[in-house]
């Protein structure tokens, strides 16, 4: 054991700096050649050692458990090297025990200040190479959020810098394949039933320019641009498929249409509006 014990009594101020415990690796190289591998620290648990290999309790409300410094370096791994986990265990945890307490905190916090060009990793890089199958819809990236039931919000992304011109905020890309693919690139399910909720809910600011939702397929033969398919239920009055409407005096219609436009330049024999009732 190695204890450091600090006492005042009476009046005055203690200060003290330093370490309890202090461990270098000094390498100083005057001439040749120098590889030093060594590890500042190492410790190792016997299989039959069911204690933790490294147990930390810092119990100052504003100091750091964990403090680490490192150099710049363009290694592989800079920090965290873990060996192979069985197929249930868990590298790191991070478990935030008090229920009212995290408010404007964070348990994991990544920030990096560069201005440079990211390219082959993200800031964030989550990488499975692996051939992994997912069930119940687990994949390599899982967010489950089991306790909010008010306003919360789950995930959010943001760009917030106020001279954007062509920035992309989101992307979900899938490459790799060209024919064969049967599966769903992104895949949105909601479950209520009579609340007056939104599946998905755009709202855009374009005045002049631009376009809320755009659909772009250059390849299109014999499938479908887009498709709503419905099966079950009886649509009542008061119901729609489609509904589109507008609350404001509208002025335009000289060359496009208000409500609905729909064009085409180049057709010759084509049905461009086709309405069909089997019943």
């Amino acid at each position: 054991n190695l204890i450091r014990t600090s006492v005042i009594n009476g009046a005055g101020t203690f200060s003290a700096t330093g370490s309890v415990l202090y461990v270098e690796n000094a390498v100083t190289n005057t001439s040749g050649t120098v590889s030093d591998t060594v590890n500042g620290i190492q410790v190792v648990m016997d299989s039959l050692g069911t204690g933790h290999a490294l147990s930390l309790t810092h119990n100052a409300t504003g100091g750091r458990a964990i403090d680490v410094v490192s150099a710049a370096t363009t290694a592989t791994v800079m920090l965290v090297t873990a060996a192979d986990l069985t197929t249930t265990g868990v590298g790191l945890s991070i478990t935030n025990n008090t229920a009212t307490g995290m408010t404007s905190g964070s348990l994991i916090r990544v920030n990096s200040a560069t201005a440079g060009a990211v390219a082959t990793n993200g800031i964030v890089s989550i990488r499975g190479t692996g051939a992994f199958t997912s069930t119940a819809n687990v994949g390599l990236v899982d967010v489950l959020a089991s306790g909010v039931t008010g306003a919360g919000t789950v995930m959010r992304v943001k760009s917030s810098a106020a001279g954007q011109t062509a920035v992309e905020v989101f992307r979900v890309e899938a490459a790799g394949y060209t024919t064969g693919y049967t599966g769903d690139v992104m895949s949105v399910v909601g479950v209520s039933t009579t609340g007056a909720s939104n599946l998905v809910l755009l709202t855009g600011a374009n005045t002049s320019a631009g376009a809320m939702l755009r659909f772009t397929n250059n390849a299109l033969t014999t499938g479908a641009g887009m498709i709503f398919a419905h099966t079950t239920s009886v649509i009542a009055d008061g119901g729609s498929l489609v509904r589109l409407s507008s609350s404001s005096i509208d002025t335009g219609g000289a060359t496009n249409g208000t409500l609905l436009d729909l064009g085409n330049t180049a057709a010759t024999a084509a049905t461009l509006v086709l309405v069909t009732d089997t019943a």
